[in-house]
């Protein structure tokens, strides 16, 4: 009876280990396909390997892109720092014409906006429908939605968001300097709008 459990036992160690590669094996698959239609701009295919709450956040940036400047700078200063990007690097009426997060991020695929770098998949660890994959002391999560292994793209926002508020308090600055500095440090002192009170209005103002 003894020998007929340890059998039993390994056989199900066996069964969890092969499902554990197959499933590190499925969400290595999922991302290396949105690399490599992010750098095609593939928006189209990009957009199938993302999370619905990825697509919800553009939602949310594309509401900021619309809102006024009180509410806009209201938000965690990640988020303002992604909304003046998206705003200084398309023009507005492109912006308000939008009316959901997926046309914004098709548009940021199309313009080469989102980034997309392969990783290292030597550190997956899997948690139901919630997989954590680490690299370099970055983390990034995926999701399983319907079956399907998703890349949840801003799964490291509110951790951001939290150096960003440190870094205000530390560098003794307003919030509105420092996400405009934020921006200009990551694309350059020419991607702002040579008005750069504009930058704050709702892109329908302009």
């Amino acid at each position: 009876m003894k020998k007929v459990f340890i059998l039993v036992v390994c056989v199900v160690m066996g069964v969890s280990a092969f499902a554990q590669k197959e499933e590190k094996k499925a969400i290595k698959q999922v991302f290396d396909t949105y690399v490599k239609s992010a750098k095609a701009r593939q928006a189209d295919e990009a957009i199938k390997c993302l999370s619905q709450s990825t697509i919800d956040y553009y939602s949310e940036l594309l509401t900021l892109c619309k809102a006024d400047s009180a509410t806009l700078i209201s938000r965690p200063a990640f988020d303002v720092v992604m909304t003046l990007a998206i705003k200084a690097r398309t023009d507005a009426s492109v912006l308000c014409a939008m009316n959901s997060g997926e046309e914004l991020l098709r548009h940021a695929f199309l313009e080469g906006m989102v980034s997309a770098n392969k990783q290292s998949f030597d550190d997956v660890v899997i948690n139901g429908d919630t997989a954590i994959v680490t690299d370099n002391n970055a983390a990034y999560q995926f999701v399983k939605e319907n079956a399907v292994w998703k890349f949840d793209l801003f799964y490291s926002t509110a951790q951001l968001s939290t150096r960003f508020d440190s870094a205000i308090q530390e560098y003794k600055v307003t919030k509105p300097e420092f996400c405009v500095a934020m921006v200009v440090r990551m694309f350059g002192n020419g991607i702002l709008l040579q008005d750069s009170k504009k930058i704050w209005n709702s892109v329908c103002e302009y």
